[in-house]
């Protein structure tokens, strides 16, 4: 106990010398975390997204890409080399075309998934559905005439950030 204690007063200065030397820290006196340097508020309008997917469409197919997916990627991470919406998230505009299937695969980020445009008889427009983590899955337009739009919330940054991102593909 510091010199300067006693029974009724405690020198607040003396207990902090005093934790400091003992590398303990009060979690009160912990600033908390500023706001991520990099990350900045930014906005999307959905007709012109939904126009940069339809021009996606007329450049490459799911013979010659996996998946047509666009990511909504963050002006202030853009120099980070993250595929990132936020420091720990990505949102993803994916368009299938009708008939399209996009490979079944499966990763370990957890993936939320918002129906915006489309149906099949699993979901349809405006569904919300989540595929946990290393779940097997697919893409399918079962349509044969009108494109589905969804987009997808993953963790697939902090994975990756973590070193433990996997992604299997079936062939």
């Amino acid at each position: 106990m510091s010199k300067t204690a006693s029974k009724n007063f405690i020198d607040p200065a003396a207990f902090y010398e005093d934790v400091k030397r003992m590398h303990l820290r009060p979690l009160w006196l912990q600033q908390a975390h500023g706001p991520h340097k990099l990350a900045v508020p930014y906005l999307w309008k959905w007709p012109e997204v939904r126009a940069q997917m339809m021009r996606a469409s007329e450049v490459v197919s799911t013979e010659n890409v996996e998946r047509r997916v666009l990511g909504l990627m963050n002006p202030g991470l853009e120099n980070s080399g993250r595929f990132a919406t936020t420091p720990n998230l990505v949102a993803a505009i994916q368009m299938i075309m009708p008939g399209e299937t996009a490979l079944a695969h499966h990763h370990t980020p957890a993936a939320l998934r918002i129906i915006i445009e489309g149906n099949k008889f699993e979901w349809s427009e405006r569904d919300i559905f989540v595929v946990p983590g290393w779940h097997w899955h697919e893409h399918v337009n079962a349509s044969a005439r009108d494109e589905a739009i969804l987009i997808s919330y993953t963790d697939e940054p902090l994975l990756k950030m973590l070193g433990i991102h996997r992604e299997e593909s079936q062939e």
